[in-house]
This record gives structure tokens, C-alpha cells and sequence, in this order.
């Protein structure tokens, strides 16, 4: 299988050209730890990185802490198709009297960049660790 930039877990290109029709984007909190298009993004995500994609065992890891509670994974969809994706991470500091989120995993697909994506995922996921 040829090394892609930006491909799916089975090697193929994401999608290369940007739609032509709008549709509507909304942001979620993943329920699914074993949803598809999770493993998409983050195989996405690792490539833009230069990294391997995921292996069963660390998919097994990572859907292992989306249960616990210990990452919430928020994504952006364009109707039902996931386009982008954050998470949070939750960390417990000494220093600090409560539980504190980090922002990991940021990525949205490149045919999907600079229409706001990033930013409405970052808004989500901070008015979500507010709460």
C-alpha cells in the first residue's frame, strides 16, 4: 500500500477536493469509542504528523479511556460525516484545586480547513469543560 499525506485507515485519500454544496456543520461529544470515523480522524491526524496509524492495540487503549471518562473526544460533522475532531484530556493537578482539561488532538481535514471548523470545536469543548 502507497504512503498517502492525509489518508484513511485503509490507506485511501481523504477526501481531495472540497464539496461543492454547503451543508451545515455541528459539533458532538462522541458516544461511540468504537465509531469509524473516530479511528479516520486520528489516523488522519497521525499522518499530518508523520506518525503511524494506529495500531489494535492503542485503538483498544484509546477507546479504554473514552469509557473510563479519562478523554471526551468532540466531533465535527457535516451531516453525518465527521470532518474534524478535538479532544479533552483530563488531568489532575496537585497545584490546582480541581480537575483541569487539556486540549489535545486537533485536526480538521484539509479540504475541510478555514471555514471555522477549528474554532467552533474549540468553543464546544471549552463551554463543555466549563460545565
Amino acid at each position: 500500500m502507497a504512503k498517502c499525506g492525509i489518508c484513511s485507515q485503509w490507506g485511501d485519500p481523504l477526501l481531495i477536493y472540497p464539496p461543492k454544496n454547503p451543508v451545515p456543520y455541528s459539533v458532538e461529544v462522541l458516544t461511540d469509542p468504537t465509531d469509524w470515523q473516530l479511528l479516520k480522524l486520528q489516523n488522519g491526524f497521525l499522518a499530518e504528523l508523520g506518525k503511524e496509524m494506529m495500531t489494535q492495540e492503542k485503538q483498544e487503549q484509546l477507546q479504554q479511556a473514552i469509557q473510563n471518562g479519562k478523554i471526551t473526544f468532540f466531533l465535527a460533522k457535516r451531516g453525518y460525516r465527521a470532518v474534524g475532531m478535538c479532544s479533552v484530556a483530563k488531568c489532575d493537578f496537585k497545584s490546582a484545586s480541581a480537575a483541569v482539561g487539556v486540549l489535545n488532538d486537533l485536526f480538521v481535514e484539509p479540504v475541510f480547513r478555514k471555514q471555522g471548523i477549528a474554532q467552533t470545536l474549540v468553543k464546544t469543548a471549552q463551554a463543555w469543560s466549563k460545565a
